[in-house]
């Protein structure tokens, strides 16, 4: 086969341009417009906003404040005094009572003078009545004295540091939620634009089948490279299939995040042919920033805080309890009197009490202990957690940097592989390039497509993780 410099192969393609397809007039260099855009469409904020909303995992967060605000609203009731009224009714069964006394005598005083033998009066015995129905209402108030120091106080401490943990646990099952939805937002717009890589690459093989049936019409092309082109539309075809499914299965993931109805369209709202801005903060920074911000390092605090406020009130049942009280009773009959009478009588009584228990040392202390372990481990946990994010920093800052650099390597390899298919399809055009190389040059320009689509998706990915594992995105309405 004779060999030609590129000039002249391309002025020979000029003269035979006749032959090719309109089709190759398409513009397959321009980044532009990677994916098809709808008015009113889906951006990464709604998603990220509707995904937060109405998360499970955040849901379930939100349900665990509230589990810890009612526990702080019952630790804060036990600093008032205990009050307790009772209302009983009971109808006794019926006997007869026993009586008491009987058969003495009692001493006259109006004998005549000198009378030896004063005359006596016989006692009648003595029976109380049986009362049948029996009212009963009381009003108790103890005043836990000795609780207020040692339990109570370490028992309403523990619950605030409960609920604040809760709080942001659930700003950080908000942000995780919104995190994740964006992360599959912008694979979505990934798959939609390879989805426009592989129509492009379908009609760059149906352009090359239909070059090849004109040459071989004219003796310049064999029937063998006409078999390999139709092979090339039918991979380019099943490749399309493919990117179909791909772009299908992650919008139903992005429908699944943001939980939207299924007969609601999705269609974005934002390209990625923007490109994000390049990484300026150092890597000691954005430490520095992760350390101070993630929330997930003050929720272990709150719970190491509230455990310990724990083991202190649970130590608090090794010493003795003091506690005043005081009773009202108004019933009928009144117990305290005697014998009983058929009406409504009140009475009160008002003291202290001081109790303690030798078991209560035991249990206190190993109640205490118990506590003192679980913050041991909590603090366990704290270090694995700091050490975890300064990873995810290092590994989201690196994706970023590298992304920066992604970009701009897949810019110019897109511009050298269109500049490389241009002159490739005109030298063809000329036979002076077999089918074989030209299809190894349109496979490098759908593979700089691709390139250019994940490099920007990839740098939006990882940007968005950035600033979840910096603790930005809880900082967010």
């Amino acid at each position: 086969m004779r060999h030609f410099g590129v000039p002249s192969l391309l002025a020979a393609a000029a003269a035979v341009a006749a032959l090719s397809s309109p089709a190759r007039a398409q513009d397959v260099a321009s980044p532009k417009g990677l994916v098809p855009l709808t008015p009113g469409g889906l951006t990464a904020d709604q998603v990220a906003h509707r995904a937060a909303t109405t998360s499970y995992s955040a849901a379930s967060a939100r349900d665990a404040l509230l589990g810890a605000q009612a526990r702080v609203v019952q630790a804060e009731t036990l600093f008032a005094p205990r009050v307790t009224v009772t209302a009983r009714y009971a109808r006794l069964s019926d006997f007869t009572m026993p009586a008491f006394g009987g058969g003495g005598s009692l001493v006259g005083t109006t004998a005549p003078a000198g009378t030896l033998n004063p005359p006596s009066v016989a006692l009648p015995p003595v029976q109380f009545t049986n009362l049948l129905d029996n009212y009963y209402f009381s009003g108790n108030v103890l005043v836990p004295v000795s609780d207020y120091f040692l339990r109570i106080q370490h028992g309403y401490r523990a619950a605030s540091k409960g609920e604040e943990a809760a709080q942001l646990d659930a700003l950080v099952a908000r942000a995780r939620s919104a995190t994740d939805a964006r992360v599959v937002f912008y694979a979505w717009l990934r798959a939609r634009a390879t989805v426009v890589v592989a129509e492009q690459a379908l009609v760059d093989q149906r352009t090359h089948l239909a070059d090849v049936e004109k040459l071989v019409k004219v003796g310049r092309a064999a029937l063998a490279d006409e078999a390999r082109a139709r092979t090339g539309v039918a991979n380019a075809e099943l490749g399309l299939t493919d990117a179909k499914s791909g772009a299908a299965i992650l919008e139903r993931q992005v429908r699944i995040a943001i939980h939207a109805a299924d007969d609601e369209a999705l269609a974005p709202g934002e390209d990625l042919s923007p490109v994000p801005p390049a990484m300026r903060e150092s890597l000691p920074a954005l430490l520095s920033e992760a350390r101070a911000s993630r929330l997930e390092l003050r929720s272990l605090d709150a719970s190491i805080a509230a455990l310990r406020s724990q083991a202190t009130a649970a130590r608090a049942a090794m010493y003795p309890s003091l506690s005043l009280f005081a009773d009202a009773i108004y019933s009928n009959p009144n117990p305290r009197y005697q014998p009983p009478a058929d009406r409504w009588l009140a009475t009160w009584d008002a003291g202290g009490q001081l109790t303690w228990s030798p078991n209560d040392l035991s249990i206190g202390s190993a109640a205490g202990r118990d506590a003192d372990a679980k913050v041991r481990q909590l603090m366990a946990q704290r270090g694995e957690l700091r050490d975890g994010i300064d990873v995810e920093v290092q590994k989201a800052f690196e994706d970023a940097v590298r992304s920066d650099a992604a970009i701009a390597a897949s810019d110019q390899e897109l511009a050298s592989a269109t500049e490389a298919y241009r002159v490739a399809h005109a030298v063809f055009l000329v036979g002076q390039l077999s089918s074989t190389t030209l299809t190894d040059v349109e496979v490098e320009l759908t593979r700089a497509r691709l390139h250019v689509v994940n490099s920007r998706s990839d740098a939006r990915i990882a940007r968005a993780r950035l600033s979840f594992v910096l603790g930005r995105e809880t900082k967010l309405p």
